[in-house]
């Protein structure tokens, strides 16, 4: 069968990470190969293929480019040259906000949803200081189209209802075949997932081994139900910045009722559908580390595949393509830059390919 032409793909899927590439592309069911044409100065590389019913593009950040202008340039360029494209899912890591209310764990996902004001997506370091009230966001993502929420609820109900974990299963699936990406990619041991209290400040290197234990919040242990991933659904902080300060992240989740700390999402265009899906790799901490990262970026990939098994064509047949959303829209494009923050507001033109 001839590969599908770029005008036929509905999914794009951005990924910062190598590592966060390789997890999403274990779970194609089938690749494709051929050279595309793409937009003019387009200088991304894609790999594409198939996930279920859908045409599947992935674009992955340079190396060593992460953060919110790396992701804005990735973004533009995969909406040029797939000029059909519904919606872009950002897959891959993120830190935690663990609460009493949110038990958020290591090897946890959180999917962007609409939290009251915020949206699904807030960037936290773009804003208003107010004297007496704080501080107040105003960059938010746009929310994905209504096809991708309504699926979101069922993949959300399926696994309350679920007596095993499906997504441990397709993870399991992926590997099973893949022996020396297990030790990258599969599940650590659950001794290593300690939150520690939010005063208290990492010791050592690379590890917690040298981290006082007793320093260590007490967490009731998972019923046999709810072993494996676990979806949490809600808002999601945004930054140019990688977030490690403890006390900050509780400030945030208690005030914003924020889930996850992650620094591409602020980036894709203001007008551009998203659906953020961070498998979660550390506690948004000074103890993060990268023990998690490789199967953090395993269950958002298999979450993301999840959601593609349950979304029917069809259901996505009314939705704008992304494509028109911004010929018809103007982007805000934000750049940091030795402390300021500019505005550039631009219509953006796009060529017929």
């Amino acid at each position: 069968m001839a590969e599908p032409q770029p005008d036929h793909y509905d999914i794009g899927w951005i990924c910062a990470l190598g590592t966060e590439l390789t997890a999403s592309r274990l779970f194609f069911n089938s690749i494709y190969e051929a050279k595309l044409p793409l937009a003019e100065n387009d200088s991304n590389t894609y790999v594409r293929g198939r996930m279920g019913e859908h045409n599947v593009v992935i674009a992955v950040l340079p190396v060593g480019s992460t953060g919110t202008n790396a992701a804005a340039t990735t973004t533009n360029n995969i909406v040029r040259s797939y000029r059909n494209l519904k919606v872009v899912l950002m897959v891959g890591i993120g830190g935690g906000a663990p609460t009493v209310k949110n038990d958020i764990r290591l090897g946890d996902v959180v999917i962007s949803a609409k939290s009251g004001q915020y949206g699904a997506v807030m960037q936290y370091d773009l804003g208003r200081q107010h004297q007496g009230r704080g501080f107040e966001p105003t960059g938010f993502l746009s929310l994905p189209p209504t096809s991708i929420s309504t699926v979101a609820n069922v993949v959300k109900s399926n696994h309350d209802l679920d007596k095993t974990n499906s997504l441990t299963t397709k993870i399991d699936a992926a590997l099973a075949t893949r022996s020396k990406l297990r030790w990258i990619y599969g599940r650590p041991g659950e001794a290593t997932d300690v939150l520690f209290k939010s005063d208290y400040v990492h010791v050592g290197h690379d590890t917690c081994d040298d981290c006082d234990t007793t320093q260590a919040v007490r967490r009731r242990v998972r019923d046999d139900d709810e072993q494996g991933p676990q979806a949490h659904y809600g808002l999601i902080a945004s930054a140019n910045l990688v977030m490690r300060d403890a006390k900050f992240r509780d400030t945030l989740a208690k005030e914003k009722g924020v889930l996850c700390f992650e620094m591409e999402a602020a980036g894709m265009m203001n007008n551009c559908p998203c659906l953020v899906i961070r498998g979660i790799c550390d506690y948004s901490d000074s103890h993060k580390n990268k023990q998690w990262q490789g199967y953090a970026a395993m269950v958002a990939a298999a979450y993301a595949k999840e959601l593609l098994l349950q979304l029917e064509p069809q259901e996505m047949a009314r939705d704008q393509t992304i494509a028109q959303a911004l010929t018809d829209g103007q982007l805000l494009i934000t750049q940091h830059k030795s402390h300021f923050v500019f505005f550039l507001t631009i219509e953006i033109q796009y060529q017929m390919l």
